[in-house]
């Protein structure tokens, strides 16, 4: 009798494990920015409108679900546990989109260095900065024209 009780719980164990390992390799983009918005004062995601990948990192622009625009930067790990993790994660209000002031960030954290930007209504596909062009990818928000780029070193 004990050993049906010790089998059963081991049982049990293996299938949390199991159930947890699997639950987190499936873990989306999508998720994972809903997730960390609930963690802090940010609006949640309600589909990225766009997303570009440069080596290990994904920049994404999505929409919220309060209709705001809004942008992360994401380091992805070939693994299947805890595989995305959240470096950067903003909204941008209204004063921001109605601005000709791009918004530009190095990020230089948890062994991570890249540079990544956000331009509304550029009236070219080369965004310079501080001398360095980049090359912004274009995607529409509310019948506006946004830019962005990013750049790992």
């Amino acid at each position: 009798m004990k050993k049906i009780k010790l089998i059963t719980i081991i049982l049990i164990i293996v299938g949390l494990l199991c159930y947890m390992y699997y639950d987190t390799s499936n873990e989306t983009i999508e998720e994972v920015l809903v997730q960390d918005a609930a963690t802090g004062s940010l609006s949640e995601p309600d589909y990225i409108i766009d997303s570009i990948t440069v080596d290990n990192m994904i920049m994404c622009i999505y929409q919220t679900t309060d209709g705001r625009l809004g942008y992360s930067t994401i380091n992805y790990k070939n693994r299947s546990y805890n595989k995305y993790t959240v470096c950067t994660n903003e909204n941008i209000d209204e004063y921001f989109l109605n601005t000709d002031k791009p918004i530009v960030k190095n990020y230089d954290n948890m062994g991570l260095n890249y540079i990544y930007g956000i331009v509304v209504e550029p009236s070219s596909d080369i965004f310079e900065y501080n001398n360095q062009p980049y090359t912004l990818h274009m995607c529409d928000y509310n019948n506006m024209k946004i830019g962005y780029f990013l750049e790992t070193s």
